[in-house]
């Protein structure tokens, strides 16, 4: 699945780097999504999601609530898990 494949009613995090991203650390982080999507999940239902980097500078990941919804425990691990990715190449997606 494509991000812009989700449908319109999809709940989508946008998450902006505090500067750009170098195409070295554009590949860890879709290697590091490319994991951790399908393994993405809300009281043990997979959940229907997918990512893009856009512009250099976002992180957008989106998910199909009408198979699961996200709920406060998958946020958590999509909060942690871009958390973890920013401390790895020293990039804050909170600022």
């Amino acid at each position: 699945m494509m991000l812009n494949k989700l449908p319109e009613t999809a709940r989508v995090w946008v998450f902006q780097a505090n500067r750009i991203l170098s195409e070295k650390e554009q590949s860890l982080i879709h290697n590091s999504m490319q994991k951790f999507i399908p393994t993405w999940a809300a009281h043990g239902k997979g959940l229907n999601g997918d990512y893009e980097i856009a512009e250099n500078l976002f992180l957008i990941i989106g998910v199909d609530e009408a198979q699961a919804l996200a709920s406060g425990c998958s946020i958590d691990t999509l909060t942690n898990k871009v958390k973890e990715l920013g401390a790895l190449i020293d990039v804050d997606f909170f600022h």
